[in-house]
């Protein structure tokens, strides 16, 4: 197979037969195979792969460190060994990075990838060629549309092929990129381009050779979507969970927002995961029309029913909707229903603020899960509240000890009487469900 064939896929990683065949050694104790490749050498033992390169051109790696670990030696390096036996070292990775690197190679050269007491990660590897067609954008520019297959460029270099997944405005929109082979499994990196960074592929993209730009993009005209907020390591952790999602947004027409922590610069200032989450939500409500409802699930969540839509939720017009959990008798604040509102976004809002205002005990609160509780019965205006409020703020046990957290949690739960629909002034609706 040649290295400037439009069936080399470097970066395919389903299985050794498929690394070993596109020319990667491979000298770890531990690889796992999928949608990327996570390998390992144990101890401070040196772990590499290596490709040999067959032909001139501009390759690019896709590669991170998921090693938490604070000792210095914790990096992936990647080095590039040229033909005449020098080498150059392409770019050093500490601990939880991601990079993307690009090197201009020649034939005879080897890219190598080491760790000491790191975990390599590679997402993707793409090669082009010199002398194959470079995309142009000469001809004709049209509005792209949410399913048609692109090829990206970041910088001027051409980073891969993929599908747009989902519209964020007229000029920015979600791309997941997708690999060789049908396995829906392969489609794991999602990252948002410019209308500019992106030709229509239609063609297959075998060599990238397409003069049809994208000029903007036309919105998929949903009032659904579902929104998962989460970083590229719990993509990659749950990719199964959100591909059963994928086809569940697919099948009803609804969109799907992947969030990643980096989303919205307006929502920096908090520090917690889980604080920031419902900014972000916030924000992505205040960019969609008028009553756009998003689903927030949690991307370990599984689409088991895909014939059942969201409707008998989305129908019910509340401003927001949570649930019970069956077993702790507590409010879920992972996964909640949200219309866009400004009773919604406000609410929203305020949650978030519970990381900044002061009011969590030094002890266990339980984030987000906790503070969503104190922030419901003071937002309907219950009676009492100011009694949960006090114990809140006087949590002081940590996680070994739960019994004044859910003293805490009876607290509200007694004040919201079980599930609901709370009706407040100008039409806003609450809902709980058991």
């Amino acid at each position: 197979m040649g290295q400037c064939s439009p069936s080399f896929s470097p970066g395919d990683f389903r299985s050794m037969p498929q690394a070993t065949g596109a020319g990667w050694t491979l000298s770890f104790d531990t690889v796992r195979w999928g949608a990327s490749l996570s390998a390992w050498q144990g101890g401070f033992g040196i772990g590499s792969m290596r490709l040999p390169i067959h032909a001139a051109g501009e390759l690019m790696l896709l590669v991170a460190n998921d090693h938490d670990a604070p000792e210095p030696e914790n990096e992936v390096e990647i080095t590039l060994h040229k033909a005449d036996g020098s080498k150059a070292l392409l770019e050093r990775i500490g601990r939880l990075a991601t990079k993307r690197v690009f090197a201009q190679v020649s034939e005879g050269d080897e890219v190598e990838i080491s760790e000491v007491y790191a975990k390599i990660r590679v997402d993707d590897v793409l090669l082009s060629c010199t002398g194959q067609s470079e995309p142009s954008k000469a001809g004709q520019a049209v509005a792209c549309k949410i399913g048609q297959r692109v090829l990206v460029q970041e910088n001027g270099h051409p980073i891969g092929h993929g599908e747009i997944e989902t519209v964020v405005n007229s000029n920015e929109a979600v791309v997941a990129f997708v690999r060789s082979g049908t396995n829906p499994r392969l489609r794991f990196h999602w990252q948002s381009f410019s209308a500019q960074d992106m030709s229509l592929d239609d063609d297959g993209g075998a060599d990238g050779n397409t003069e049809t730009g994208c000029a903007s993009f036309e919105g998929s005209g949903s009032k659904v979507g579902l929104v998962i907020v989460a970083d590229a390591q719990f993509r990659n952790s749950y990719e199964l969970q959100i591909d059963s999602l994928r086809c569940f947004a697919s099948k009803h027409n609804y969109d799907l927002w992947m969030l990643k922590r980096t989303s919205y610069s307006a929502c920096d200032m908090y520090k917690d995961f889980f604080f920031k989450k419902h900014c972000m939500v916030s924000h992505l409500l205040s960019e969609r029309p008028a009553d756009y409802t998003v689903v927030v699930v949690d991307a370990d969540v599984v689409a088991v029913n895909l014939e059942r839509g969201l409707e008998d939720w989305v129908s019910a017009g509340t401003d927001l909707q949570f649930y019970e959990r069956e077993m702790t008798h507590e409010i879920a604040a992972g996964n909640y229903i949200a219309r866009n509102t400004p009773f919604a976004r406000e609410f929203l809002m305020g949650w978030a603020n519970f990381e900044l205002n002061g009011r969590r005990g030094p002890g266990y609160s339980s984030a987000d899960n906790g503070a969503i509780h104190i922030h419901l019965v003071e937002s309907l205006g219950l009676g009492g509240s100011a009694s949960c409020s006090t114990l809140y703020h006087a949590l002081k046990h940590d996680v070994t000890d739960l019994s004044e957290y859910f003293r805490f949690v009876k607290c509200t739960m007694d004040l919201l009487g079980g599930p609901k629909i709370w009706s407040l002034d100008g039409g806003t609706q609450v809902k709980i469900w058991g």
